[in-house]
């Protein structure tokens, strides 16, 4: 089945779309990624939120141990496939650490930044485009044929694990406009 679905994934190949999806996967890169967790921790601790940059970074790192821990635990080889628009990486493929990373570092900050937000909606509209965000670059690996599906669910599975825990962990809502109760704000 995730053999097939794979398979279902060459056939939407367009050559416009090619390129947009490489640059989506991008993303989810290690560098980009580092870059996201340090700024989203830099922006917390400016906004003297100090336990959500903690907990943002612990997010991430709690992402990237996951995966490479099961990775090679699990060791389940790449698909080979000749449409592959990408070089295929040289670690196992289960879990997708694009997909984990994303589902964590992006709705992670999301929930966070959303705590921080009096209006409703546009605390919705922040947590959204976090999974929104997580979700379309877990669906670039099995369109660029480097990961199977099924990598991928783990993958948000562990993510989004790693990001309501990081949430939890960071404690009730401060909304920014209210009065700041110094027994909650710090760490």
């Amino acid at each position: 089945m995730d053999q097939g679905i794979l398979y279902f994934f060459e056939r939407l190949h367009e050559p416009w779309l090619d390129p947009v999806v490489q640059a989506i996967t991008t993303l989810g890169n290690p560098w980009p990624m580092t870059g996201v967790v340090v700024t989203l921790a830099c922006l917390f601790a400016w906004l003297r939120q100090y336990r959500f940059a903690l907990v943002i970074v612990c997010v991430g790192c709690a992402a990237g141990g996951l995966h490479l821990g099961v990775k090679y635990l699990v060791n389940r080889p790449r698909p080979r496939v000749t449409w592959a628009l990408i070089d295929v990486p040289n670690q196992p493929s289960f879990p997708s650490g694009h997909a984990m990373g994303t589902m964590a570092i992006y709705f992670g900050g999301a929930l966070l930044g959303a705590k921080l937000i009096a209006s409703p909606r546009f605390a919705v509209s922040l947590r959204l485009s976090g999974v929104v965000l997580a979700l379309l670059v877990g669906l670039s690996r099995p369109y660029l044929g480097v990961h199977y599906p099924m990598d991928v669910f783990a993958g948000w599975v562990g993510g989004l694990l790693c990001s309501l825990v990081g949430n939890a962990c960071a404690g009730p809502p401060q909304p920014l406009d209210a009065p700041v109760d110094e027994t909650t704000r710090g760490l």
